[in-house]
């Protein structure tokens, strides 16, 4: 699930040049909101009451915005790219590549990502445990959501996934599908 944040941060990036901030919210409103209100709206209550035979046991604001079921990870990336936005707006323009380091990826690189995602992972789950959620979101594991969505900003600015050698990308392939297989999560 974290590489899509990856994937969904590489392109806000570039949305977001080519809009700016009203055009950028409206385009995700849009794209990732209404199509969440329509889940809460239609979908949820068919399951709840119709497949699953549940009783209304009353309205609550609360309880309307957790019932986003699947559709948790829009509700997300949605605040993910208001934050952006918000950000974007504060900070204007992003540092031209000249004045940079200019990133590679490399193996060092992902063992950096990776520490850092643990430890925030870590920190994270010290007040969010397993199992605990907000408005169905299951803030423990978001440690590395955030971080991948702001290493595919990165990736966007530096041109990342461009710099990866076929060698390189090839093992990180065999690699994470290896993985995958192993905690039974094949493709």
């Amino acid at each position: 699930m974290g590489f899509l944040f990856m994937i969904a941060g590489y392109f806000v990036a570039g949305s977001y040049d080519r809009k700016g901030f009203s055009k950028f919210i409206g385009e995700r409103f849009k794209r990732l909101v209404i199509p969440t209100l329509i889940y809460i709206v239609v979908i949820t209550p068919f399951i709840g009451y119709v497949e699953l035979g549940n009783k209304w046991t009353g309205f609550s604001i609360y309880g309307f915005l957790s019932d986003n079921g699947v559709m948790w990870f829009a509700v997300a990336l949605f605040i993910f790219s208001v934050i952006y936005g918000l950000t974007r707006m504060i900070v204007p323009r992003p540092l031209p590549v000249s004045n940079r380091k200019q990133l590679k990826p490399s193996f060092i690189n992902a063992i950096i990502l990776i520490l850092i995602i643990s430890v925030s992972a870590f920190l994270i789950r010290i007040v969010q445990p397993v199992g605990t959620n907000v408005l169905n979101m299951q803030l423990c594991y978001f440690a590395s959501y955030i971080v991948l969505f702001i290493m595919g900003i990165i990736a966007y600015r530096n041109n990342l996934f461009a710099k990866i050698n076929y060698k390189t990308g090839k093992r990180w392939l065999i690699w994470g599908t290896v993985q995958d297989f192993r905690y039974g999560n094949p493709l």
